[in-house]
């Protein structure tokens, strides 16, 4: 099974201001998962690293205060059992 994530980056970009962003990541087996955001420069701001059990996972994303529109938010996630790395690209305006 693939990964599923809710929101989609088709769903429309996120709020560069927004405190924080709800999200559910779906997988078949565990899963390692990273979070960053680029910025309009090129620098790169770590945000969150964790391991997800397989099944649903819901959980609400702490952005860094200060993050300029033009940014953009990357989630990363690994899936153990398949060896499949899916990432997905987000817009911050």
């Amino acid at each position: 099974m693939a990964v599923s994530i809710t929101p989609k980056p088709s769903d429309g970009p996120i709020p560069a201001s927004s405190p924080s962003v709800p999200f559910q990541i779906t997988t078949s087996g565990g899963a390692f998962f990273g979070a960053f955001v680029v910025l309009p420069g090129g620098t790169v701001v770590k945000i969150e690293k964790a391991f997800l059990a397989a099944g649903v996972n819901k959980f609400r994303l702490f952005l860094p205060g200060g993050i300029p529109p033009g940014s953009r938010l990357t989630l990363s996630v690994y899936e153990m059992g398949s060896g499949k790395l899916s990432t997905y690209h987000y817009s911050l305006v």
